[in-house]
């Protein structure tokens, strides 16, 4: 059941529609903690700030579709395509291959959430990730990890903007990732970030994806990851 108030009274008014509130104020000061000002709306005599609620990472399990969350805000998660598919493939199984073999950490895919920030809320599912092995003692498998991974991996489709992607590639950092692969499939490059230096380099053919400090001895050649 939904009901429309128009914005009115000193305090401003509610606007529930689909069992989700905006609220209309005048002022900034009305502001609840919980809420974010996201734009404006005019009416035909005045100006009025409209505020999105913020959410939270259990809201998520009660919502329709996928999202990440950025400082509390929905962001969808569109299913990918056979490229990027084909290539998050590719790159999984070789860092599984390598952490079998060493014992040097665990293999996400599959878009795993890892709480990178609280109050507000940021969650992010990078396409892989790795953790290595010290820090999974005592680490429940039903959860989201509540820390940045140490390997986050992004693997590009045409639905991510560059603004997005650097926002994501920072938000991994500052919560103390190590390294981070932006994936470029369309270009068959790759972009290596490292925590404190930012962009390293750009990898193309003829070079190789190298996983230290994460990883030692991890190597993939970019002509193989693309194949």
């Amino acid at each position: 059941m939904s009901a429309r108030h128009e914005p009115g009274g000193s305090n401003g008014a509610y606007d529930i529609l689909r069992g989700h509130c905006r609220l209309w104020a005048r002022s900034p000061a009305y502001f609840p903690h919980a809420w974010s000002r996201t734009g404006y709306c005019q009416s035909e005599k005045n100006f009025f700030y409209v505020l999105e609620p913020l959410y939270t990472v259990d809201d998520l399990d009660s919502l329709k579709g996928d999202f990440e969350l950025d400082e509390g805000r929905l962001v969808p998660v569109t299913p990918p395509k056979r490229r990027h598919g084909k290539v998050c493939a590719r790159l999984t199984t070789r860092l599984q291959i390598h952490c079998d073999r060493t014992g040097q950490g665990e293999v996400l895919s599959n878009d795993t959430g890892f709480i990178l920030h609280r109050d507000p809320d940021t969650l992010r599912g990078p396409d892989i990730a790795v953790l290595q092995a010290e820090r999974l003692e005592g680490l429940p498998e039903d959860c989201h990890p509540e820390m940045a991974p140490d390997l986050a991996i992004e693997v590009v489709s045409p639905a991510n903007s560059p603004g997005d992607l650097q926002r994501k590639v920072a938000q991994y950092l500052e919560a103390g990732a190590s390294l981070v692969w932006v994936v470029y499939p369309a270009r068959r490059t790759v972009a290596v970030y490292t925590g404190g230096e930012g962009l390293v380099q750009l990898l193309g053919d003829g070079q190789e994806l190298i996983g230290d400090p994460v990883l030692p001895g991890f190597r993939c050649s970019i002509v193989e990851l693309f194949g």
